[in-house]
């Protein structure tokens, strides 16, 4: 489905990051973290959520405690 809205840049770029994390993480929703993770990318790199989202949507960087991560 991603692969209809985003580039194979964005996609390979949270794969990679989904990766790293998972060697340092028991992850129980895996499916679920991908996305968080697809879902922070679009908006760090201004890209719009497949889904409706707002100003207050937690992915943001601006509404994340640690942006940068």
């Amino acid at each position: 489905m991603y692969a209809l809205y985003y580039s194979e840049n964005l996609i390979r770029r949270a794969l990679g990051e989904y990766k790293e994390l998972l060697k340092i993480s028991d992850i129980q929703n895996k499916q679920g973290y991908f996305t968080a993770i697809m879902h922070t990318l679009c908006h760090k790199m201004d890209k719009q959520w497949i889904k409706e989202c707002d100003k207050s949507c937690k992915y943001r960087p601006e509404n994340q405690l640690f942006p940068d991560m």
